[in-house]
């Protein structure tokens, strides 16, 4: 009786790592397929560039497919400055910042 306890409690624990693993992997396919990182997704009113596009939008997007590819097989540097344009605004101080 002793061992089918310890066997239940075991399979207990066994599935509540998997679950968690598999909600790990599914968050992380759907951050891949939108073309998000963690913080994008999750502080993405109080990111500067993101403000600009809707709360399901980002300017990485490039398509279900194209994001797994880029993802998975990409292994060259990409320049996000066409992505990431910035204007200077100034302030009553005389120095810049960017906005």
């Amino acid at each position: 009786v002793y061992a089918n306890t310890i066997f239940g409690l075991d399979i207990v624990v066994l599935l509540c790592a998997a679950i968690s693993v598999l909600l790990l992997v599914v968050c992380h396919l759907y951050l891949i397929a939108t073309g998000l990182t963690t913080w994008e997704f999750v502080k993405h009113g109080r990111i500067s560039y993101m403000k600009v596009y809707g709360e399901c939008e980002s300017p990485f997007d490039e398509g279900v497919v194209q994001n797994f590819l880029t993802f998975c097989c990409y292994c060259k540097l990409k320049d996000w400055s066409p992505y990431l344009k910035r204007k200077r605004v100034r302030h009553n101080s005389g120095g810049g910042s960017l906005v």
